[in-house]
């Protein structure tokens, strides 16, 4: 596990990086193997796409839509998995990319562990086959995707609107939780999770979510539920 901060990506100003190096290609494609299924490479490199012999970079640059997605890198003597990230300059946005960081690799780390949440399943989905919940489960619980989807939404419920930092003050900052919009019943194991198939909510919104039938719509509906309620209504 590496974090560096350079020129590589091709833009005038450096990039952080964060991932994972090895000089043994079939490390880095098991690894890459293995989080496929649900978290998706975004793009491959191989020595074709890279300039230069003291100091290599891209003979493209990076397009921006590619910032903080999962890139693999494949060369002769070494290999890549990880994300690159431009600093603003800001240490807001240094803290940001710590944690995107630490998401990513523990999103990595997790992908290696069999975690058993049976329990607690069982009571969230109380209509749902276990099989389709584990599926479902793993891919909300995509860390450095569920940080991407939260820092897109502002960290705002998109069912009640509530904001935990505006209730809690500093211990709520930057706290929120992601929830996966396709419906459970229609739930694809083969097909991999994206950024926009997440949408941010509170704790409370999501565990009423879990509790619906798994539908398409269902964040529409509970949002007007949550409405209906606030202006006294049944």
């Amino acid at each position: 596990m590496e974090v560096w901060i350079d020129r590589f990506a091709g833009h005038k100003q450096m990039t952080f990086w964060a991932g994972f190096f090895c000089e043994d290609e079939k490390v880095i494609r098991d690894l890459v193997r293995k989080v496929q299924r649900n978290w998706p490479v975004v793009l491959e490199l191989t020595g074709d796409d890279v300039e230069g012999k003291r100091t290599t970079k891209m003979k493209t640059p990076l397009p921006a839509s590619k910032l903080g997605a999962q890139v693999a890198e494949y060369y002769t003597s070494r290999s890549f998995f990880g994300f690159f990230q431009r600093p603003k300059g800001s240490n807001g946005f240094d803290s940001k990319f710590c944690r995107q960081a630490a998401d990513f690799f523990l999103d990595v780390i997790d992908r290696f562990r069999d975690e058993n949440d049976s329990s607690r399943d069982e009571e969230v989905y109380p209509r749902v086959e276990r099989t389709v919940v584990k599926s479902h489960l793993t891919r909300e619980r995509s860390r450095f995707l569920a940080s991407q989807c939260k820092e897109r939404d502002g960290y705002q419920c998109v069912v009640c609107e509530m904001r935990f930092e505006e209730v809690y003050g500093r211990l709520g900052r930057d706290f929120a939780e992601a929830h996966h919009r396709q419906a459970l019943a229609s739930l694809d194991p083969a097909v991999p999770t994206k950024l926009k198939d997440l949408a941010t909510v509170c704790a409370n919104c999501h565990r009423m979510l879990h509790r619906m039938e798994g539908v398409p719509g269902d964040i529409a509906k509970l949002r007007a539920i949550v409405k209906r309620r606030r202006n006294g209504l049944r």
